[in-house]
């Protein structure tokens, strides 16, 4: 599935709709909500940058780590975003291993796409790296609007509650719905 992302030949256009959002909005909230004055965020799977765009807007004192496994959607972040020294933008499995610990890890439709070897890695190596993990992830109605920009439409549905629990981690699940462009589920994680 990794690969299919990465051979996509992401547009900028084809995500305008989700700039005004409902639940790119609210995860920007919990971002913000979360995130300490001067702080530090990681958005994991940044795709065309959308919402590291969005954060930074908002949060404009905090040093952004974005990293995607498509080199075309690492170069869409950094022109949508401009020049910026405290954007740091990068390569999704070696960007990571060098990323120092974060305040907050937002993930916006990336875990869905990783395989069922490698996510429980990944989501054990990035809960060590930050205090509070906001995870968006997408009801079968993202599969739309997807198929409508030509991305890989086959997503996985993993059992974050379950995971982070047994972790001994503090869980919020909070519905979007109804917002005219997807449904989507909100995962907060406080990482003690």
């Amino acid at each position: 599935m990794k690969q299919a992302w990465i051979d996509h030949v992401p547009r900028v256009a084809d995500y305008w709709s989700s700039f005004s959002a409902p639940y790119r909005q609210r995860v920007t909230d919990l971002v913000d909500q979360y995130t300490p004055a001067g702080g530090a965020i990681l958005d994991f799977g940044c795709g065309v940058g959308v919402q590291t765009f969005l954060i930074r807007a908002r949060r404009p004192d905090v040093t952004i780590y974005a990293v995607d496994c498509s080199p075309l959607a690492q170069n869409l972040t950094r022109v949508l975003c401009g020049h910026d020294p405290h954007l740091h933008v990068g390569d999704t499995p070696v960007f990571v291993d060098t990323i120092p610990e974060v305040d907050t890890l937002v993930s916006v439709y990336t875990c869905g796409y990783l395989e069922p070897d490698e996510v429980g890695r990944i989501m054990t190596a990035l809960r060590q790296k930050s205090k509070v993990m906001i995870l968006a992830e997408a009801t079968p109605e993202e599969n739309i609007v997807q198929a409508r920009s030509g991305m890989p439409t086959h997503c996985y549905a993993y059992p974050y509650r379950y995971w982070f629990q047994t972790w001994g981690d503090q869980v919020e699940i909070e519905p979007i719905e109804g917002d005219g462009f997807l449904n989507a589920i909100t995962v907060v994680v406080k990482v003690p």
